[in-house]
């Protein structure tokens, strides 16, 4: 057949997979929820979305204020009064049990575990000392933080906090 060039099938599967990946990274962010303010946290039983809410939701929560002084080794020391709402008071409200791990999700990718009874321990924070955490595109920790209340270090806290998977 002159003039025809014909197509291998290893360079069809090379395609098809290519097309599969695009699709895929296209219905992930599509799935990503947005609302007006741009934050949706998500709570998950064993991976099964069962509970969301926009940062506007959770701040008309009750909420408390906790001191909280956190070192850092890259920055210098955090300190001040957090605002927002304990972590078992959410899971409750979700209907979610925190009977295993909890496993803490930002929106750029890094995550925090801790066991179902440290819940009462994390707060999910979205103001410090009166103000607003402000938006990691803007220099800030937030909107939404994970607070390890109880520890001395930050590294378990987790900025930009998006998603929250309670593990049996």
């Amino acid at each position: 057949m002159e003039g025809r060039k014909v197509i291998s099938g290893k360079m069809l599967a090379a395609i098809a997979g290519i097309l599969l990946l695009v699709m895929g990274i296209t219905a992930f962010w599509q799935g990503k929820e947005k609302t007006e303010d741009g934050t949706t946290l998500t709570i998950c039983q064993d991976g099964q979305p069962v509970y969301s809410c926009s940062l506007q939701e959770l701040m008309a929560m009750e909420s408390v204020q906790v001191p909280v002084k956190m070192q850092s080794s890259s920055k210098k020391t955090e300190q001040g009064r957090y605002q927002g709402v304990w972590l078992d008071t959410l899971l409750e409200q979700a209907g979610a049990k925190a009977e295993g791990t909890v496993v803490l999700t930002a929106g750029d990718g890094y995550s925090s575990a801790a066991s179902g009874e440290e819940a009462g321990f994390i707060l999910i924070a979205y103001g410090v000392d009166g103000d607003t955490l402000g938006y990691y595109e803007k220099g800030g920790t937030g909107p939404i933080r994970a607070v390890f209340t109880g520890d001395v270090y930050g590294n378990r806290s987790v900025q930009y906090l998006t998603r929250i998977d309670v593990k049996s």
